[in-house]
């Protein structure tokens, strides 16, 4: 996300102001919301956490409100079922002509019917979708019956073709077959 940003704040004419509804206590998360904060400020990123206590809790959805109304930015990009929810909800009430683009970060296959429900409850208000893989638009329209068109891919820019000449070395070595990707 913090590679994203910087990305598009290089861009002319754009301004990226990045916000975390995630907790530095939220259990999944490999860096702590404060630290992608500061780090992003140090790269001249501004923004902040919105402090979501719980998944439920209601203060993301006030703050993140309160910035679309005093800012007004023109579009919203979240990841994340959590920052989807706020900014689709608080987005959508906050401004009805912003943006909200809202993320497909994998297949989520181990998702539960909650989340199910959520995305096919709150997606009709995001504008677009952005997959990072194929695989992950698939998936997704099919489980969400979301209609395909309106999810774009953008690949993670990971290089698979050609693989590196110690491919098959390297199977061996961890025990793989060639068959093995």
């Amino acid at each position: 996300v913090l590679m994203l940003a910087q990305e598009i704040s290089q861009l002319n004419d754009v301004e990226c102001v990045l916000y975390s509804v995630l907790t530095d206590n939220s259990p999944r998360m490999v860096n702590h919301a404060g630290d992608v904060i500061a780090e992003a400020q140090q790269a001249g990123i501004s923004g902040g956490k919105l402090d979501g206590k719980t998944f439920f809790s209601w203060q993301p959805y006030r703050k993140f409100y309160r910035l679309c109304r005093e800012f007004q930015p023109d579009a919203v990009y979240s990841f994340g079922l959590r920052a989807d929810l706020v900014a689709r909800l608080a987005g959508r009430l906050a401004n009805r002509n912003i943006t909200l683009v809202s993320g497909i970060r994998g297949t989520r296959e181990d998702q539960g019917k909650h989340v199910t429900f959520l995305d096919r409850l709150t997606g009709p208000l995001a504008d677009a979708w952005i997959s990072n893989s194929h695989a992950g638009k698939r998936v997704f329209a099919q489980r969400e019956k979301f209609p395909e068109d309106k999810i774009s891919v953008i690949p993670n820019a990971i290089k698979t073709w050609p693989l590196p000449e110690k491919t098959g070395e390297m199977r061996r070595e961890w025990g793989f077959s060639d068959e093995h990707y």
